[in-house]
């Protein structure tokens, strides 16, 4: 299964965070160097456009890299160290999940249907763009869209490594890849609620399409709104990981709540109260 492969590997470069099924994400992954909120999905084909937004509107919120791992592109495995895009988002296979923490990050990315990679700057301004020109089998021009960080085709890898070495390739960093989510507006009274809340904060708001699922971010305050008393409760346990003081729209004996009949009546300071 999926995502069991997922948690075996976190387990062995960090820690991990896992929440339940039937979400935009599955994992809040964090190490000495780096956070990042994952999504498994068996087909990469499956990742819908909302289900993307959600995605980078939780990255927002946690301060982490949104990623997704999959196993497959309808019916081909999904390649190692090859990185597939959508919706702006990163997908990689478990095997390109494990190497890239182990520190061998990917060379190719997928961009319409065929694999390129990218060269270094720093390496091929070594190299004048005649030679570059030359070695690569391209014109001048060509070359000159390179150096600007055009992909070039991954059939000239062999070239590459032959004549330019293994450094004149850039890796690429799928654990910096920040995307903006699309604004959205509130989907249910609810949200509509939790935003005039937010309004008095004066700072960014983050909406997530699902109803009650909002958060509050800024600089210092990092609220998460849930009506899921499973995944507040888990928010809560770890949110010294987390970095997010979650709020249940219910009742809870152990997870701050508010009653969703007193929400109207909530104010800044009541939250600030509330998340301690």
């Amino acid at each position: 299964m999926l995502r069991d492969i997922v948690r075996s590997i976190l387990s062995r470069y960090g820690s991990y965070t896992e929440f339940p099924k039937g979400r935009s994400f599955d994992f809040l992954y964090r190490d000495a160097l780096r956070r990042l909120l994952i999504k498994t999905l068996k087909d990469i084909e499956s990742l819908r456009a909302d289900l993307a937004e959600d995605l980078k509107r939780y990255s927002k919120t946690f301060n982490a890299s949104p990623l997704v791992v999959s196993i497959k592109r309808r019916k081909e495995p999904l390649a190692e160290n090859v990185v597939y895009i959508r919706h702006e988002l990163p997908a990689i296979s478990p095997k390109t999940l494990e190497n890239a923490l182990r520190g061998t990050l990917p060379i190719f990315i997928e961009y319409r249907g065929g694999l390129r990679l990218f060269l270094s700057r720093k390496t091929i301004s070594k190299f004048s763009r005649s030679y570059l020109a030359e070695v690569l089998g391209v014109s001048k021009k060509a070359v000159y869209e390179y150096q600007r960080g055009l992909g070039v085709s991954a059939t000239k890898y062999e070239r590459i490594v032959k004549y330019l070495g293994d450094e004149a390739i850039e890796r690429i960093n799928v654990f910096e890849r920040h995307v903006e989510p699309s604004t959205g507006e509130p989907k249910s009274e609810l949200d509509e609620k939790i935003m005039k809340i937010a309004r008095e904060f004066d700072e960014a708001f983050r909406m997530d399409r699902r109803p009650g699922r909002s958060a509050l971010v800024n600089d210092t305050i990092r609220i998460v709104f849930s009506t899921e008393a499973k995944e507040a409760k888990i928010l809560y346990e770890r949110r010294s990981i987390t970095k997010a003081s979650p709020i249940l729209i219910g009742k809870h004996e152990e997870v701050p709540c508010i009653k969703p009949e007193e929400l109207d009546k909530v104010r800044k300071d009541d939250l600030i109260e509330l998340v301690g």
